[in-house]
C-alpha cells in the first residue's frame, strides 16, 4: 500500500522497518530526509509516493527526559539513594 501523505517539511514520519525520520527537503523531484540516528537519505518523488509511511511523533532525546532532573538527584538516584 503506498503512502498517502505529502511530504511536509518538518514532519516526523515512520517507514515499514519502524525507522523514524524527518522531512529537512522537498521539491518537485526529491525529497530529503533525516533518519532519527542522523543518517541523511534523499529519495525522487515517485519513489516516496510507493513507500508504505505513516505519520510519527519526535522521537525524545535522553537530554530532554533529563531536562527537569537536578545533577544531584540523578547521583543519588544512580546509587540508589533516597532524595530527601
Amino acid at each position: 500500500m503506498a503512502t498517502p501523505f505529502e511530504p511536509v517539511v518538518g514532519q516526523w514520519y515512520q517507514d515499514m522497518e519502524q525507522r523514524v525520520f524527518q522531512v529537512l527537503d522537498a521539491d518537485i523531484e526529491s525529497i530529503e530526509v533525516q533518519y532519527a540516528d542522523g543518517e541523511i537519505e534523499e529519495f525522487d518523488v515517485d519513489t516516496w509516493y510507493v513507500l508504505e509511511l505513516h505519520p510519527a511523533v519526535q522521537p525524545m532525546e535522553w537530554s530532554d527526559l533529563l531536562q527537569d532532573y537536578d545533577k544531584d538527584d540523578l547521583v543519588a538516584l544512580d546509587l540508589g539513594m533516597e532524595l530527601q
